[in-house]
């Protein structure tokens, strides 16, 4: 098993199960960025082998999610399986510098909420949901909350950052940078590395994370009809 693969140290936690065939791997996941999920690494000749068993067991509730070119190439083996969207999983290993002034919120999930509905309702980090752990918040001088970010879905090696947002009235201002940094500095100091799943199309948050040192690795998901 590539077990020094990030997107796999972040996979491996209690509550997962993982199969493996020679240098293919496969960890389930329960309730991971929203869903179940299969995490896929290895060829994709050895996967595609493995990975219709493991699926067989688990049911098509577990959607696959791995390199794109991996998992573009299981899907064109396997008639069962389509391709569902490209991401960009983003990673580092170094702690950034925190800029501006963002903290660990306590409680809060009041207000959480309210600026996710007014900033990114699809969001699939809650307050309260599962796997999400806490929330970082950045205030104007008037204690108004105007970004918010989560640790969610954190394994030991690996934490993650979800429900990155900035109020409308805060953007551009520089508050979804001081809880971007602080995050991904508290992740990198606690877990060793932090990593995160953005949409493609949201240009300007990738910038955002490349910015702060964070490296861009593409993944697809599928699905099993």
């Amino acid at each position: 098993m590539p077990a020094d693969d990030p997107l796999l140290r972040w996979a491996i936690r209690p509550t997962a199960r993982t199969f493996t065939y020679h240098d293919a791997t496969a960890v389930a996941v329960p309730a991971l960025l929203g869903r179940d999920r299969l995490v896929l690494a290895g060829p994709a000749e050895r996967l595609a082998v493995l990975v219709p068993g493991v699926l067989a067991d688990l049911g098509s509730g577990f959607r696959p999610i791995g390199d794109a070119a991996t998992l573009t190439a299981l899907c064109r083996g396997d008639s069962r399986l389509r391709l569902v969207e490209l991401v960009n999983w983003m990673h580092t290993e170094t702690p950034p510098r925190v800029v501006g002034a963002a903290t660990w919120l306590d409680g809060g999930g009041n207000a959480v909420a309210r600026l996710l509905d007014a900033a990114w309702p699809s969001s699939r980090a809650r307050p309260g949901g599962p796997g999400v752990r806490r929330w970082a918040g950045a205030r104007d001088r008037t204690g108004r909350l105007l970004a918010v970010a989560a640790d969610a879905w954190s394994s030991e090696r690996v934490g993650f950052l979800a429900g990155l947002a900035t109020h409308p009235d805060g953007r551009s201002r520089g508050f979804g940078r001081a809880v971007c940094s602080f995050v991904l500095h508290e992740l990198v100091t606690g877990h060793g590395a932090a990593a995160l799943v953005v949409n493609r199309s949201y240009v300007p948050a990738i910038r955002l994370f490349g910015s702060l040192g964070m490296g861009t690795r593409l993944l697809a998901t599928a699905r099993l009809l």
